[in-house]
């Protein structure tokens, strides 16, 4: 489950009764869609929404991570296009690959 920065995380996407978030880089906002309460998660953070409503934002600690190194986590692999135009006039594309 790749998100892009900007896109929104909704916890009934999980499929599951409890959404769990932790944030290694960036910065995201997680919303109970319950309670419509939300709050930012910084690196280092976990956000933990429930269906009954509450939403906690806490340390990451080592339990939060057991088993997330066995995740399988597909990280997509984008690019960036550049045309250019070289000295006799002859279109080049540039291909940058990134993950």
């Amino acid at each position: 489950m790749g998100q892009k920065i900007g896109q929104k995380l909704q916890g009934s996407e999980l499929k599951t009764l409890l959404a769990i978030f932790m944030l290694l880089v960036g910065l995201i906002e997680v919303t109970n869609s319950i309670t419509g309460e939300s709050t930012e998660v910084s690196p280092g953070e976990t956000a933990v929404s429930t269906p009954e409503g509450s939403l906690d934002v806490h340390e990451t600690t080592t339990d939060d991570m057991a088993g997330f190194e066995e995740a399988e986590v597909e990280i997509p692999t984008q690019e960036l296009r550049f045309e250019v135009e070289d000295a006799d006039g002859n279109i080049k594309e540039i291909i940058i690959q990134y993950q």
